[in-house]
């Protein structure tokens, strides 16, 4: 009984091992086709046509691609780009680089698919093709496969933002929803709750409206039904209408007998026209009497119309008059309320000068007075000595922790102050963002190794920039430097970038304390700045970020934070590309 149990399995298995071969040659006749088409693509490339040569490739390789042949789809889809580079035909390029990236997709080579996503992105970001929305929504999708949740955000939101803009209904809803899924991967519940109701209610529009074009196509059915009948009904009259003229032209030849009857009696005709003279005297009689009348009656409204027409005139001049006293009135009103809105500008601009001045005060007051009266103490313990060597170390540590909050805290206040006083004119140029982060890293290197905190740079020497040096230097320096400080010990703090057409986005991203929403509204939200201690009751100004803002904004970017609570933060910051 088990012998047979086994032959059957292992014919059961190698019937399906014999189908899936099958499937992944092509058969005889696939074949013929395959080396027909490869025949065509060589006699068109003989007689210098490259695009028909170029197509035939496709072919063949869109039979190996249904047979799940990839390898050798890819082959000839490469032969295909290169027949279509030697042209200079890019449109057809980016067409094959979509392909490729689609195959390696089916293949699971997701780094491969996004490689070739990437290029037709920027092909389609540069001519400003209307499919950049479908290869940022594809982008997604293998950033999703690869868990690179991050990135899959930023594609989806951009190209949320592109089908905003075309107000595309349908893209904004698979937008939505792929959202939605990206952090329910993520495990954030809030987020994903957002995206979830959007998606909801532009999937509940889309299908009323789909709904309303049925009752639409309906309502116009009932109409031409409508129409139909009343077609018929107009038939029925126009019949009846046509036999009541057979009925009328009877009539009137019956009418044409008996006008000749009276025709022929000539006494009846001669009274009739006595009669007609005498009605006609009596009425010009009438008519001379009610002309007479007229003219009477003419003359009085002319009169009345003279004087209307002066009463007019008097009431015109005397709402001219009225209006341009109003107008002018008008004029002091606004010129009053303007005077007083700038007022009221220069009041509160002053009340920010003042809040500025109270904030130096309080920091030269406290943050930088309180630590030098420590610093003091400090130095006068060890002049006078009796110690221990351990208690010596101590005291040495909390002076060189003490010079380094305070050193951070004056260069932070006088960039800021500057920044207030004399403005920020930055002088853009080519600058290597790589460089700068890596320079940023290694001055942490040694502040971060007393709380075991790994700093790891992501960028790459490609990574350019058009910008101030000096103010993006001190950018970076704050964000690492605020990313250690709310960092708990054994943590780690990436920095990331990512490219678009135009602009690259670095982001400052650590596994710290977060910031709930609550203090995210106030960081940038207030006309006052915003601080709290970090893990070891590191102390800062609020400044810092304020600075970062005000730098990040004078060349052109924009930045923005991330974060929840106990989870970590990201801060990014934008900056041209040229």
């Amino acid at each position: 009984m088990r012998l047979y149990l086994y032959i059957i399995f292992f014919i059961f298995f190698y019937f399906i091992f014999f189908i899936d071969l099958l499937l992944a040659q092509p058969n005889n006749l696939t074949a013929q086709n395959i080396e027909k088409l490869l025949e065509k693509s060589n006699e068109k490339k003989q007689a210098g046509d490259i695009k028909e040569s170029s197509r035939f490739l496709n072919e063949v390789a869109t039979i190996y691609w249904e047979s799940k042949n990839y390898d050798q789809a890819i082959n000839y889809f490469n032969q295909s780009i290169q027949l279509n580079e030697s042209i200079g035909n890019q449109s057809g390029i980016i067409s094959l680089y979509s392909n490729l990236a689609l195959i390696n997709a089916d293949k699971e080579s997701y780094q491969q698919s996004l490689f070739y996503f990437q290029k037709v992105y920027d092909w389609r970001k540069k001519s400003n093709e209307e499919g950049i929305r479908a290869t940022l929504v594809n982008m997604a999708v293998v950033s999703n496969k690869l868990k690179t949740y991050e990135k899959s955000i930023i594609y989806l939101e951009e190209s949320l933002e592109l089908a905003r803009q075309k107000y595309n209904l349908k893209d904004m809803r698979l937008c939505y929803g792929m959202l939605y899924e990206t952090y329910s991967k993520m495990n954030n519940s809030q987020k994903s709750n957002e995206y979830f109701v959007l998606y909801r209610d532009i999937n509940e529009m889309l299908t009323k409206k789909t709904e309303d074009k049925a009752a639409k196509y309906e309502k116009i059915k009932i109409e031409n039904e409508n129409l139909e009948k009343t077609k018929k009904i107009k038939e029925l009259e126009l019949e009846l209408a046509q036999k009541e003229l057979i009925k009328d032209e009877e009539k009137l030849i019956s009418i044409n007998r008996q006008v000749e009857d009276l025709m022929n009696t000539k006494s009846k005709q001669e009274l009739a026209i006595e009669n007609l003279q005498k009605d006609r005297k009596i009425k010009e009689l009438a008519i001379v009497s009610e002309k007479n009348k007229n003219e009477a009656e003419k003359q009085k409204i002319q009169n009345r119309l003279e004087s209307a027409n002066n009463k007019i005139y008097y009431s015109i001049t005397i709402i001219i008059f009225f209006g341009l006293i109003g107008l002018f009135l008008l004029y002091l009103f606004y010129d009053r309320k303007r005077k007083n809105e700038l007022l009221t500008k220069q009041r509160d601009e002053l009340n920010d000068l003042n809040q500025i001045k109270d904030k130096l005060f309080s920091i030269i007051a406290h943050d930088l007075r309180s630590p030098m009266i420590a610093f003091h103490n400090f130095t006068t313990l060890l002049r006078i000595g009796g110690m221990t060597e351990e208690e010596e170390v101590l005291m040495v540590d909390n002076m060189r922790k003490i010079s380094g909050v305070t050193l951070e805290t004056l260069d932070i206040l006088l960039q800021w102050a500057k920044s207030q006083m004399v403005g920020i004119n930055p002088k853009a140029e080519r600058i290597s963002l790589y460089h700068l982060v890596e320079k940023q890293r290694r001055f942490f290197q040694t502040t971060a190794q007393f709380k075991n905190i790994t700093i790891e740079n992501e960028l790459t020497e490609n990574d350019i920039a058009f910008a101030d040096q000096v103010q993006i230097d001190t950018v970076l320096r704050n964000l690492i430097n605020n990313a250690i400080k709310f960092t708990h010990k054994e943590g780690k703090i990436t920095i990331i970038a990512h490219k678009t057409a135009d602009k690259i986005y670095v982001g400052v991203q650590d596994t710290g304390v977060g910031i709930s929403e609550e203090n995210l509204k106030k960081i940038f939200g207030g006309k006052t700045n915003f601080t709290t201690k970090g893990t070891e009751r590191e102390a800062g100004t609020g400044l810092g970020l304020m600075l970062c803002k005000e730098f990040v904004e004078a060349n052109k970017g924009l930045i923005n934070i991330k974060s929840k609570e106990n989870e970590g933060t990201l801060i990014t910051f934008s900056l041209p590309l040229k």
